[in-house]
């Protein structure tokens, strides 16, 4: 009987010809027999699959440590890779050129065209592979107004290892001492985000403030490959720096990235949770916007001759932003946080102010001069440290009276008697309705300080 045979390679026709047996069935049993040669590749990893077929016994045989040849003559073939937006449209091209074999190009996570950046989905690869079956491969981008920098990290500093001109490999880093500087232009919450392809017990990459080597947000150390970011917060006119860890005078990395790209996330602004008394004390590392305040939520200060009588006389600041650390008394619901908007500067008011803002924790001795808010059964009011200290924690602050007075001093208002605020409880509203100390009406009286038929007065 006349032989008969089905064969099926799969193999990678760019890659060269192979040495091959055939294997002919002859009606009664599968043999392999026929042409075979020598290996002129170097691999044969992509030749996975020969099978041969046999049609009189209907049956299929899977052929292992079968060798094979192919001839392959290998032709030239013009190939772009281009950056295209959603829509299609080409945006740029990134690589073009002429070639006999597969291209692997690689292209950048962004880049900026008239001032609007660019960027395309994330990966742990940023490359494409143009052959003469698909020699003009696009990569898809979109438009982020968010971003503020990016930069290759070969661009970046001159000691490195680069295994790609762009993205794909990135670059290792053994040391520098020149981290790339970034301005920031408005106030806010920013993202660093980059590439990490390699890493060791001290890889990492940190932002740092325009001096100093304390770092203030960190891609850590032992992190995993691939894309990975940190969150920092910034202020306007100041600038950062994002380099390695910071070892005596030197910033040192042996962390292997691809970039560092940054973008801003969103406004910033800090968190302040009112007392059980509808009041507490808060200081900010960041100038706040006190013309800006959220709504029920009032800022104090207490002027320099606000204190007699047994009493502290509380004055609102809404007219301007204050500057970090201010000392302020802020009045509100009870138990509510609030978020309080941050600028970039503010005005220094401490010269006027008697209430001293803590941005980190600070201990007080007993001085009878000094005053902490406390809540006296359901009530604030300051009390002396004459026979005792205090730890004021991070973000409170407290009162140098200057004078000592009595044990207690309790909270009165600018152009308000203390009987005002003290006596006066309202269960109805009245015909003009409730209004909070900022002038805003409410629909409804919770606890806390409110104007009622222009007197100020206090819900119990």
């Amino acid at each position: 009987m006349s032989a008969s045979s089905h064969v099926l390679f799969i193999l990678d026709r760019v890659n060269g010809k192979y040495s091959y047996t055939i294997t002919y069935h002859d009606g009664e049993s599968v043999t392999q027999t026929g042409l075979s040669g020598t290996n002129i590749s170097t691999s044969v990893s992509n030749a996975t699959i020969v099978e041969a077929y046999s049609w009189a016994s209907n049956q299929s045989n899977a052929l292992s440590s079968v060798s094979y040849s192919y001839e392959y003559t290998a032709s030239s073939f013009d190939y772009t890779v281009k950056a295209v937006s959603a829509g299609g449209d080409e945006l740029k091209t990134i690589a073009s050129g002429t070639s006999t074999e597969a291209v692997t190009v690689s292209y950048p996570r962004a880049f900026q065209i008239d001032d609007v950046w660019y960027t395309c989905p994330s990966t742990n690869n940023f490359s494409v592979e143009a052959t003469s079956l698909n020699p003009n491969p696009t990569i898809t981008y979109t438009a982020d107004e968010s971003i503020i920098y990016f930069k290759e990290a070969e661009a970046i500093t001159s000691s490195q290892n680069m295994s790609s001109a762009s993205c794909s490999g990135g670059t290792y880093v053994d040391y520098y001492a020149g981290p790339t500087s970034v301005s920031i232009s408005e106030t806010g919450v920013y993202e660093l985000e980059t590439n990490v392809v390699s890493r060791n017990s001290k890889s990492s990459l940190e932002v740092y403030p325009a001096e100093g080597t304390a770092s203030i947000a960190q891609i850590a150390k032992n992190g995993s490959l691939g894309i990975r970011t940190c969150f920092f917060n910034a202020l306007a006119g100041t600038t950062v720096r994002v380099g390695g860890p910071y070892y005596t005078e030197k910033f040192q990395n042996s962390l292997g990235f691809d970039y560092v790209l940054i973008r801003r996330t969103g406004d910033l602004s800090v968190s302040a949770t009112i007392g059980s008394t509808g009041y507490t004390t808060f200081a900010s590392a960041y100038p706040l916007d006190l013309t800006n305040l959220p709504y029920g939520l009032t800022a104090y200060y207490v002027a320099s001759d606000a204190i007699g009588d047994n009493t502290v006389t509380l004055t609102a600041k809404s007219d301007e932003a204050v500057a970090a650390g201010t000392g302020l008394i802020l009045a509100g619901t009870a138990s509510t946080p609030y978020n309080i908007p941050v600028v970039a500067s503010g005005t220094d008011i401490s010269a006027s102010n008697l209430l001293v803002g803590c941005t980190s924790e600070m201990a007080l001795t007993t001085n009878a001069n000094l005053y902490v808010l406390v809540n006296n059964g359901g009530t604030a009011e300051f009390q002396s440290l004459k026979t005792h200290g205090a730890t004021i924690p991070a973000g409170k602050a407290y009162l140098n009276a200057g004078t000592s007075e009595a044990g207690a001093l309790k909270i009165v208002f600018a152009d308000q008697e203390e009987t005002g605020i003290e006596t006066v409880q309202v269960s109805e509203p009245e015909a003009n309705g409730y209004y909070n100390l900022a002038g805003q009406r409410v629909a409804k009286a919770t606890k806390g300080l409110y104007i009622v038929n222009g007197k100020k007065v206090i819900m119990k």
